[in-house]
C-alpha cells in the first residue's frame, strides 16, 4: 500500500555508477523519478526525499565495476579484445519511514527593519536612513538647534528620488513658514493664493486679504520679508480669522500655530534637480546661513518594484580654528626674500593678532612668497590674505595669487589669482581640500607702499570644521522612516503559499523551493540592518539533537535556540560561524526537549540588488542518538590509547600533561554517516 517514507539507504556490494530512483503509487500509474545519481563512488548511499509511494524502483545504467567475458578466449589460446559486462550487487535496499521531526509543522518568520531617521546623521556611510517601500514622497530635514555658517554640503543617497529640492532655512525646523519668500518687501500673499500689494502698514497688521464682498481673499496666508512673523491674534484693523503681520509677536499673543502639514521651512532651494540630474553625491561649497535644512524628495524612485528613497549621510561643514598658528604646529617653510630675519618676522603674519604685521622689501622683480608648514596634511575650508596698514598707511599688493599642495616643491595648486586688486583683505572659500603647505605669492605691490614695502597682517589658513550635522546640538526629522519596533516585529505565519519564498517552503523536503528573509537583513547592530529568524513551533515538546541548514543564501553564522514550553524562553544550544558549504550541521549541547526552535542569521554573505541576502532551502530537526565513536578503537599521536575519551562515563576523561600538539584518532570500523563531532572539555 502506498505509504510516506523519508528516505532510501542503499548497501552495495558492487555499486552503480549512474543510477535513478523513481516511486509510483498504483499499477496504471507512470513512474515518477525523484533522484538522478551520476558518478557514484560510494558503497553506502542515502538519498533524503519526503515521498508517498506503494512501489519503488531503482534503475541501475552505469556500473562501476565490470567482468569480462571467458568464452571470447579461442581454441589456440589467442586473446581476442574482450567484452566488459556490467556488475551490479545490492547487499541491502532500505525504504526508511521519515525520522525527520519538524516536517510540515507550523512555522514563524519574524524580521525587523532598522532604518531610523538618525542614521543619516551618524557619520557612518555604510547606515542610512529609508522611507517604507511604497512611499511616494517623503521630507528629511535638519535642525542645526541654532543659526549657523555652512560652507559645504554633502547629501549621499541610498535610493534617489525622482525630484529632488533642497532648502534652507534661517527659522527651526519646526517654524511655520509664515514669510512670503518673493522678495517683493511689501507684497502679501493671502489664503486664495494671489497676492496684495501693502502700503499702508500701521501697528503690525492691515487688511488687504479680507476685504468684503467680491474682494474677498481669505484671509492672510503668508507675511511680507519686512514684517515676517505671523502672530496669533487677529489684528484689530481686520475682521474674521485675518492675523497680524509683525517683527515682533510679544503684543499679539506670540507666533501664530499652524497645521502640522505647513510646519515645513520655506525658502530658496541651493539645489534643485529632476531624473537623471540627481546624482548619487550632491556636494555645494558656498556660504549659507540656516538653522533648517530641508531635502524634499518627490516621486521617489524604484527599488525591489516599490518606490523608496534613502539617505546614507547628510555632512555639513563650516570653517574651523585658524591653524596657521605656531600653537596649531604649523611654521615658516622659507620666505623670498630669504633669510632668517624675514623668516622669524613673517611669523607675525601667522599669530592673529590685528596688532602685529609682516613688513619686507620686495625683490627687485617685486617678488614677495611666504610659504607656511602645517606640520601634517590637513582639511582645509578657506584663506584669508588681510594686508597690513600701520600708521595709517596701507602696505597692499595688486597681483597676487594662493596656492595649496603636499609637497612645496613639486605639487602645489593655484586657488586664487587676482590682479588689480584694491581691497585690503581677500577671502578664498577652497571647500574641503587637504593640503599640508600654503603659499602666498606677491607679483606687485602699489607705488603708494611708503618705501615700496609690502606689508601683511594676517596670512588666515582656516581649517574646516567637524561634521555639524554629528553634533549633540544638531537633531533631525522625517515624514516617515523604515524601521519597526525589535520588540514587536512583523511576523509571517506560515503557510503563506501565496508568498514567492514563503517559510513553509524551508519545511516542504523539496530542495528547488526555499524561504528567503527579507532583503537587507542582519543581526549585527552596527551593521544597521534588523535581524532576520525563522521559528518553527511544534505540537507538543519534542526531543532534539541537530538543527540542519540547508542553504541557498547563506549568512556567515547561524545560531539555534531551544525552548521546552510554547510560552518558555530560549536557550541557545548550537552555533555555526565562517560558515561556507551547502548545508550547515547545528549540534545540540546534548539532547534537548523543545517545543519550539528558532534559528537566528548572522550577516549575509551574499548580496542582490545591493542589499544582503539570506535565504534555505530546507530546515531539518533530528534526534540522533547513536554516536558512533563510542568504545571504538582511539590513540593518540603517540600511538598511546586513550579509551577514556570514548567511554560511556561522561565523567572519566582523558588527558595528557603536555605543551606541545596532540591528536586524537578514533577508528570507525567502516565508513559511516554523520552529521557532525561533538567535543566535551573537562
Amino acid at each position: 500500500e502506498p505509504r510516506w517514507a523519508g528516505q532510501i539507504k542503499i548497501f552495495w556490494k558492487e555499486p552503480a555508477r549512474d543510477y535513478t530512483l523513481s516511486i509510483r503509487n498504483y499499477e496504471e500509474d507512470e513512474w515518477v523519478t525523484i533522484m538522478t545519481i551520476v558518478d557514484n563512488a560510494d558503497v553506502t548511499t542515502h538519498h533524503y526525499h519526503f515521498f508517498q509511494a506503494r512501489w519503488v524502483r531503482l534503475h541501475m545504467t552505469k556500473a562501476a565495476t565490470t567482468r569480462p567475458d571467458l568464452l571470447t578466449v579461442d581454441q589456440w589460446k589467442e586473446y581476442y579484445e574482450p567484452t566488459n559486462f556490467p556488475v551490479y550487487s545490492v547487499k541491502e535496499f532500505q525504504v526508511l519511514k521519515d525520522d525527520e521531526i519538524s516536517r510540515m509543522k507550523q512555522t514563524n518568520s519574524s524580521q525587523t527593519w532598522n532604518r531610523p531617521v538618525t542614521f543619516a546623521l551618524d557619520g557612518d556611510r555604510d547606515t542610512y536612513w529609508a522611507t517604507p517601500p511604497g512611499t511616494d514622497r517623503a521630507d528629511y530635514l535638519v535642525d542645526f538647534g541654532s543659526l549657523i555658517t555652512i560652507n559645504v554640503l554633502r547629501i549621499a543617497f541610498r535610493y534617489k528620488p525622482e525630484i529632488l529640492a533642497v532648502i534652507p532655512s534661517r527659522l527651526p525646523c519646526g517654524q511655520c513658514p509664515w514669510v512670503e519668500t518673493t522678495g517683493f518687501e511689501n507684497r502679501m500673499q493671502c489664503n486664495d493664493l494671489s497676492f496684495v500689494d501693502v502700503t499702508d502698514i500701521e501697528a503690525g497688521g492691515w487688511a488687504g486679504c479680507i476685504l468684503s464682498g467680491d474682494d474677498y481673499k481669505g484671509g492672510r496666508a503668508k507675511c511680507p520679508p519686512n514684517f515676517p512673523l505671523m502672530c496669533n491674534d487677529p489684528c484689530p484693523t481686520s475682521a474674521g480669522e485675518d492675523w497680524c503681520c509683525a517683527t515682533s509677536c510679544d503684543d499679539y499673543g506670540g507666533l501664530r500655530d499652524c497645521p502640522p502639514e505647513q510646519a515645513m521651512p520655506a525658502g530658496v532651494p541651493i539645489v534643485e534637480a529632476m531624473g537623471d540630474a540627481v546624482e548619487d553625491l550632491i556636494e555645494q561649497t558656498s556660504m549659507w546661513q540656516m538653522q533648517c535644512l530641508r531635502v524634499q524628495m518627490d516621486r521617489n524612485g524604484m527599488a525591489y518594484g516599490q518606490q523608496i528613497s534613502g539617505i546614507e549621510e547628510i555632512e555639513a561643514f563650516g570653517e574651523g580654528d585658524n591653524i596657521a598658528s605656531r600653537y596649531f604646529g604649523s611654521e615658516v617653510e622659507y620666505t623670498l626674500p630669504s633669510g632668517q630675519t624675514n623668516e622669524i618676522q613673517a611669523s607675525y603674519a601667522l599669530d592673529g593678532n590685528p596688532d602685529t604685521n609682516w613688513l619686507v622689501t620686495p625683490q627687485a622683480n617685486g617678488l614677495v612668497i611666504l610659504a607656511v608648514d602645517l606640520g601634517e596634511v590637513k582639511t582645509l575650508m578657506s584663506l584669508e590674505v588681510i594686508f597690513a596698514t600701520v600708521d595709517g598707511f596701507q602696505y597692499k599688493s595688486s597681483k597676487f595669487d594662493l596656492s595649496i599642495g603636499n609637497n612645496i616643491w613639486t605639487s602645489m595648486t593655484e586657488v586664487d589669482s587676482v590682479i588689480g586688486f584694491t581691497q585690503m583683505s581677500r577671502k578664498v572659500l577652497l571647500g574641503l581640500r587637504s593640503a599640508r603647505y600654503v603659499k602666498l605669492t606677491v607679483e606687485k605691490v602699489y607705488s603708494t607702499n611708503p618705501g615700496g614695502l609690502f606689508g601683511l597682517q594676517d596670512l588666515r589658513i582656516l581649517a574646516a570644521s567637524d561634521n555639524l550635522g554629528t553634533r549633540n546640538s544638531t537633531t533631525s526629522y522625517a515624514t516617515s522612516s523604515w524601521t519597526t519596533d525589535p520588540e514587536d516585529p512583523i511576523a509571517d505565519w506560515a503557510s503563506g503559499d501565496f508568498y514567492p519564498h514563503a517559510p513553509s517552503m524551508a519545511l516542504d523536503d523539496n530542495l528547488e523551493t526555499w524561504w528567503g528573509a527579507p532583503l537587507g537583513v542582519s543581526n549585527i547592530p552596527d551593521e544597521g540592518a534588523g535581524r532576520a529568524t525563522y521559528e518553527i513551533l511544534f505540537g507538543t515538546p519534542q526531543l532534539l539533537t541537530l538543527a540542519a541548514v540547508r542553504w541557498r543564501y547563506p549568512s556567515s553564522s547561524v545560531s539555534a535556540s531551544c525552548a521546552g514550553e510554547l510560552f518558555g524562553k530560549y536557550l541557545q544550544v548550537a552555533a555555526a560561524i565562517e560558515i561556507q558549504d551547502y548545508i550547515t550541521p547545528l549540534v545540540f549541547i546534548g539532547q534537548r526537549k523543545c517545543q519550539k526552535v528558532l534559528i537566528t542569521f548572522g550577516k549575509p554573505v551574499h548580496n542582490y540588488a545591493d542589499e544582503g541576502i539570506v535565504g534555505i532551502r530546507e530546515l531539518e530537526l533530528h534526534n540522533f542518538n547513536k554516536d558512533h565513536a563510542l568504545q571504538e578503537p582511539i590513540i593518540d599521536s603517540d600511538g598511546q590509547p586513550a579509551d577514556l575519551a570514548v567511554d560511556t562515563d561522561v565523567t572519566t576523561r582523558w588527558e595528557i600533561d603536555s605543551s606541545s600538539p596532540k591528536n586524537l584518532t578514533v577508528d570507525l570500523g567502516e565508513p559511516k554517516y554523520a552529521w557532525g563531532v561533538r567535543v566535551l572539555f573537562p
